[in-house]
């Protein structure tokens, strides 16, 4: 197979992979996708080619399915589409190269599977924050292997994914020979795990139930634009939330969404003043997402803030990862010229990271209620929410916006993501969006209630309070940590073997005619 001919492949491959996830959710595709690329480079290895020709494959995989799976980005602007997927086009190269290194040890299925585990999580992390956008776990949903996500966590199942789709191509490798041997039984041993339904569920403590609310807001316009018209938002927002004080059962809390205020609450009266009338009208706590002005002129804060009755704003949650080149600007001092580069001139003001790992606790009737709150993005990110879940929450919330991307299948894939997260954690999920979509989930991650998008809309529903930590906020990260430790040290017993090869090669002397030795 020609350079040319493999790129094409697993060009292929990547968008292949692309299509199991949101919007088209073929899930199916997933270990065929994978398996497909990793043929694709054990073929290249077979031929004695080396990591410089995996290079090239490597990158057109992750074309294909960074290009297709972020295709998004556009909404932001195509200059920011190309280079946040080319950068993470980068990381399948260096995956490409590590597994070149590492093919030719024994067990090189299992090295493989860490090494992709390795690159997913060294992306979600880096640069400026990382992009976990296209975790393999991402992908599981209505399928048997969700039912491992509270065990293992999203990176666990990743794992399992990736060792299932190695396996597969081990297998598939060896042929017909393996399968006489009966060996091909073991490379069938992990897809068999994916695809059979657990029987049971880790253990969990049911509470007293609340009656929660969620009110999806309606961006003025084609629904993109939430400055254009946000004291028009932030109104909506209070005049459903008014309508439910005439609504039985009565809730106990009711969530706003994320930019539910796009300006300051505390400095601008009006905007405070139509918050406090809702909230003491509905006589409930209500979650309101804030823009709050930060500590220096030139910063600001994304917050989940619970407004009580009477009490005004109490407890609060700051998101933990805002979006580099979206809501901050890295190197904004050292690079003046990028404050005034294409979209970017519109970011102002620095978000700032906040730091909250303890749950929120909302006051009700039958006694405090405790929430792990995300903002956006945050819900796809681990470790916030796990170091929540770890101090005892019952219940989750997800406060977005994604009005700058509700005509685009991002706003599907988060709420896959929010899925996900409920299933990990085993307990109910409230979204709560601007324009969609918002909806409430449940411990398996199956979808309770959803609102139509670019509507405003409430959705309401009796939640019991599910206690108990689940395995996976402790399993998820050290099966990370693990996989980073394996992959280093394949890397160096592959290069020690790569070196051992290339060294061992001993170079054929030319032939020379019996007439051009006389001749000399």
């Amino acid at each position: 197979m020609s350079t040319p001919v493999r790129c094409a492949c697993a060009l292929l491959a990547g968008v292949a992979l692309s299509a199991a996830f949101e919007p088209l959710a073929l899930r199916w595709l997933l270990i065929p996708a994978l398996t497909a690329f990793f043929l694709l480079l054990r073929g290249l290895l077979l031929r004695g080619l080396g990591p410089k020709a995996a290079v090239w494959p490597g990158l057109a995989f992750g074309a294909g399915f960074m290009f297709t799976h972020q295709v998004w980005m556009r909404a932001i602007g195509t200059d920011a589409w190309i280079a946040i997927s080319l950068l993470e086009t980068s990381f399948f190269a260096v995956l490409a190269v590590a597994l070149a290194l590492t093919g030719r040890l024994r067990a090189w299925p299992l090295w493989w599977a860490v090494w992709w585990i390795a690159i997913e999580s060294w992306r979600t992390q880096w640069p400026f924050g990382g992009m976990p956008w296209g975790r393999l776990a991402f992908a599981v949903m209505d399928t048997p292997s969700s039912h491992w996500l509270p065990w293992f966590g999203v990176t666990g199942v990743s794992l399992l994914q990736a060792l299932a789709a190695t396996s597969l191509a081990w297998g598939l490798q060896r042929g017909w020979r393996a399968i006489t041997r009966g060996s091909v039984l073991l490379a069938l041993v992990p897809l068999a795990l994916l695809l059979l339904p657990l029987p049971w569920q880790p253990p969990t403590e049911l509470g007293d139930p609340v009656e929660i609310a969620a009110v999806q807001g309606q961006v003025p316009g084609d629904g993109t634009d939430v400055l254009l018209g946000h004291r028009q938002i932030t109104r909506t927002l209070g005049l459903e939330t008014i309508g439910l004080a005439h609504i039985s059962p009565h809730p106990d809390l009711v969530v706003w969404p994320e930019n539910s205020t796009a300006v300051d609450p505390f400095l601008n009266p009006d905007v405070l003043a139509s918050i406090t009338t809702a909230v003491d009208a509905v006589d409930a706590p209500v979650l309101v997402g804030a823009m709050v002005d930060g500590p220096t002129p030139d910063s600001v804060l994304n917050q989940g803030i619970v407004w009580a009755p009477g009490g005004g704003a109490g407890d609060r949650y700051t998101k933990r990862h805002p979006v580099p080149y979206g809501e901050f600007i890295p190197y904004r001092k050292q690079l003046p010229f990028t404050a005034t580069f294409g979209q970017l001139r519109l970011i102002q003001r620095d978000m700032m990271s906040g730091t909250r790992t303890t749950p929120l606790v909302v006051g009700t009737a039958s006694g405090p209620l405790r929430i792990s709150d995300a903002l956006c993005f945050d819900v796809a990110y681990d470790e916030g929410g796990y170091k929540q879940l770890r101090a005892g929450v019952q219940l989750l919330v997800v406060q977005t916006s994604n009005a700058m991307f509700v005509h685009t299948a991002q706003i599907r894939q988060q709420f896959e993501i929010s899925r996900v997260r409920a299933a990990e954690s085993g307990k109910y999920l409230v979204v709560a969006s601007m324009n969609g979509v918002s909806g409430i989930i449940a411990p398996d991650g199956s979808v309770v209630q959803e609102a139509p998008t670019l509507k405003a809309s409430v959705l309401q529903a009796r939640l019991p309070r599910i206690g108990g930590t689940p395995p996976a906020v402790w399993i998820g990260p050290t099966v990370g940590w693990i996989s980073l430790a394996l992959a280093a040290l394949s890397l160096v017993l592959g290069v020690r073997t790569y070196r051992r090869k290339q060294t061992s090669i001993t170079p054929v002397p030319a032939r020379v005619s019996p007439g051009k030795v006389a001749a000399r």
